[in-house]
């Protein structure tokens, strides 16, 4: 069995921290912060479900005699479920069933107490809920607006897929709610059909029957939901995060006002996952009704600096129903060295960077070998309060920004399962190590280029990757002279679609003569076929007079 730690997950953004901490509220000894008054534990596969919320003469009942008698030793006043309402993944459902909520009685140390669980046969992990912090840094919304989306080749990609298609995709926004009836955001704003009893695809008064008509346990969450408060509207309390963040995947575009948004059309999903000012206190349930009512991706802009088993679970399950979680990397390097942060360093989850203007790695960003790619997040400008908009920096941007290329991507193949988008994005990603030496192989695939992404379902890729010099007439001292002779051969691949009757023309400066200058590759595969011209070399005569060096 395995004990884990999930703390306090950080809002990306670059910023100062939130105010005075909630009483019930922890710090950890590494910043990580989490509620004090409960934690997690998920049962085995197997195992008889708990009873929940009963108390026998007093005291917690489960049914699990080595709980009950843990939960009497350790102050646990009630059990719960998780997760609530109906699941209807069966996957999703069978991990989500056994996940409980243990409260503690006050004056407990729940860091104690969640440790004892770890004890038990059946429990195959116990952890801490931890709680998400943001932080963010207003800039000036005249300057550099934009520049994101010209950077990553967004309008030639929409040259390629844009409008109705990509409306059948869903961003579920897990956040601090979005500001739905913003006049950038509303037309984009996904809706859930069941519950629109007028028919009129949006949120209004004519939708409120009191009545759960889908049946998934949330009644009237015509719009999504708000866990925080557990009701049925996800707006923002006051402008902090999440609309900015739904505004960098998919603010309404072509539509005369505002600005842009890589998705497009894509539908976004406001599930609000707070109910504290400046932290996040239910990413993760929020997540599990995003992918269980119809995402096909899932943001996250948070993270945390500790592991739990519980939450790579719940990933491993959202992951397996074909939705695509994606997760800033964090804002912490200029206080440690790489700096691990999750969800976007678990298993199946598709962490991003931030880059600026130069695409050399934001001054803020985290980088690690557990980046996936990079995106720009210096100075994004985007949807905020209703009618406003604003400029803010962090991995927090980058995060949805990448969620909006993954919105097109799946928009263009619809068929296709999380790690079939993410390998496209990485493929074409442009790599920046040059621009970025000291973070070679720490900054993902590179920065992702929106064109090529969707270029790359039509058209080929043929890049030179190496090349060969051999001498064909020499002095013996196995350097090229005036008067001397070589022959080329050149290493080809080609990264995307099959490309047919492929020649190579080889030009010279000055001084050198490409004797056979003309090389016919005949028909190169896609998806990263490698040929090369071993077979007929280029030949190249350098003059008498060329001067060495030169």
């Amino acid at each position: 069995m395995r004990v884990v730690v999930s703390m306090v997950m950080f809002l990306f953004l670059v910023a100062t921290a939130a105010g005075e901490l909630p009483a019930n509220i922890g710090v950890a000894e590494n910043g990580g912060k989490y509620f004090t008054d409960r934690f997690v534990v998920m049962m085995k596969s197997g195992t008889t479900p708990l009873v929940t919320n009963r108390l026998v003469s007093g005291k917690v009942y489960t049914g699990n005699d080595q709980i009950d008698m843990l939960c009497a030793e350790n102050g646990i006043i009630n059990v719960e479920p998780y997760y609530p309402a109906p699941v209807r993944n069966d996957g999703l459902r069978a991990l989500v069933e056994r996940i409980y909520t243990f409260t503690v009685s006050s004056g407990v140390d729940v860091i104690d107490v969640y440790k004892s669980f770890s004890t038990i046969k059946d429990v195959e992990s116990s952890d801490l809920w931890s709680v998400a912090e943001y932080f963010y840094d207003p800039d000036d919304p005249s300057i550099n607006q934009q520049w994101a989306l010209p950077k990553v080749n967004a309008f030639n990609a929409w040259d390629i897929i844009r409008g109705d298609t990509t409306a059948n995709v869903v961003i579920g926004i897990d956040d601090s709610g979005v500001y739905y009836v913003h006049p950038d955001l509303a037309d984009n704003m996904w809706i859930n059909g069941p519950e629109d009893i007028n028919g009129n695809g949006m949120f209004d008064h004519g939708d409120i029957n009191g009545i759960d008509d889908d049946g998934n346990g949330y009644i009237d969450d015509v719009i999504g939901w708000d866990f925080g408060f557990n009701d049925n509207d996800p707006a923002e309390d006051q402008p902090e995060h999440g609309t900015h963040v739904a505004g960098c995947a998919s603010e309404v575009t072509d539509n005369g006002i505002g600005g842009a948004g890589l998705g497009f059309s894509a539908k976004l999903m406001a599930v609000k996952a707070t109910n504290t000012p400046g932290y996040i206190t239910h990413g993760y349930p929020a997540m599990i009704y995003a992918a269980d009512n119809g995402a096909n991706i899932v943001n996250c802009s948070w993270g945390a600096p500790g592991y739990s088993g519980t939450e790579q679970s719940i990933i491993n399950n959202v992951y397996a129903m074909g939705v695509l979680v994606i997760a800033a990397a964090g804002n912490d390097y200029p206080w440690t060295p790489p700096y691990v942060n999750y969800p976007s360093a678990y298993n199946h989850v598709l962490g991003v960077a931030a880059t600026d203007q130069s695409d050399h790695l934001a001054s803020f960003s985290n980088y690690g070998n557990w980046v996936d790619v990079s995106a720009p997040g210096v100075s994004i400008y985007s949807t905020w309060a209703t009618g406003t908009y604003m400029s803010l920096s962090g991995t927090s941007m980058s995060s949805p920004v990448t969620c909006g290329l993954a919105a097109l991507i799946k928009a263009q193949n619809p068929s296709w399962r999380p790690d079939e988008i993410e390998l496209r994005m990485e493929s074409s990603a442009v790599n920046i190590d040059t621009l970025n030496p000291q973070y070679e192989g720490m900054m993902g695939a590179g920065r992702i280029d929106a064109y090529a992404a969707l270029a790359a379902a039509y058209y080929p890729n043929i890049q030179l990757i190496d090349f060969y010099v051999t001498l064909i007439s020499d002095d013996g001292d196995g350097v090229v002279n005036p008067g001397e002779s070589i022959e080329v051969v050149v290493v080809l691949q080609n990264l995307w679609q099959d490309a047919f009757n492929v020649v190579g023309t080889l030009r010279a400066p000055e001084g050198i003569t490409v004797i056979d200058s003309v090389t016919n590759f005949g028909d190169v595969e896609g998806n990263g076929e490698i040929t090369d011209n071993g077979f007929d070399p280029y030949s190249l005569l350098f003059s008498e007079e060329i001067i060495p060096g030169q």
